[in-house]
């Protein structure tokens, strides 16, 4: 009996349990809610989570450390993917379509006709004759 409980006791470390839970988020696809998927998707979060994995790997197994790691790229992914209309429209603002073209309003400043429509009294000879 006593050797049955340390066996268990040694089984049911920190280390596994850690491991154990992330595998079933993992493989369950068990997602946070949003307000932490999106606060993970700044750059103040990811790094956050990178030394997070960092202090995973050197203190416990680094099973444990590659599982995090896992789980964070499902989340960062999941948070880019289930949220795009805001960006998508973020971007529609940003890049307001113009009146005009590049090429039409250069051509309008820099074109040697002051006149464009009025007396425009132009003879043209070809170069080449036939």
């Amino acid at each position: 009996m006593n050797k049955f409980s340390n066996k268990t006791a040694n089984i049911f470390t920190i280390e596994n349990l850690f491991g154990i839970i992330l595998a079933i988020c993992i493989l369950f696809q068990i997602v946070p809610d949003s307000n932490f998927a999106n606060k993970l998707n700044t750059s103040t979060g990811v790094v956050t989570a990178l030394v997070l994995v960092v202090v995973l790997f050197v203190t416990m197994n680094p099973i444990v450390g590659f599982l995090l790691l896992v789980y964070i790229y499902q989340i960062l992914q999941r948070a880019t993917t289930y949220f795009p209309n805001n960006t998508y429209e973020m971007l529609k603002r940003m890049n307001v379509p113009l009146d005009t073209q590049l090429e039409e309003s250069v051509i309008d400043i820099m074109a040697p006709i002051k006149n464009k429509y009025q007396d425009n009294i132009t003879s043209f000879e070809p170069s080449l004759t036939k």
